[in-house]
């Protein structure tokens, strides 16, 4: 995954949820942070109140969150494959009872 842009980079804060932080490459501030926003079930950026960003920035913390949308498609697809293969079997829901 790419992490390092010409003017931005980004550092992974936490696992559990997964946040990362963008990062000035010229200073140590940071412009934001990308996580995962449940109600709308996808990646967002957001941004601190001082940050001011040119169009390359914005295009690079795109793509960033591109990756995410990609690595969930590739991830997807290895696991209907497995479950195909019989190595992993899928969870049921179980009623409350």
């Amino acid at each position: 995954m790419k992490t390092k842009y010409k003017f931005i980079h980004f550092e992974k804060l936490s696992d559990d949820p997964e946040v990362w932080v963008c990062n000035n490459n010229r200073s140590i501030g940071s412009l934001g942070r990308i996580e995962y926003y449940a109600p709308w079930r996808q990646w967002v950026f957001s941004a601190v109140d001082t940050a001011v960003f040119n169009d390359q920035c914005l295009k690079d913390i795109a793509h960033f969150i591109g990756q995410f949308r990609k690595y969930a498609k590739v991830e997807v697809a290895r696991k209907r494959a497995l479950m195909e293969r019989g190595k992993i079997i899928p969870m049921r829901r179980v009623e409350d009872g």
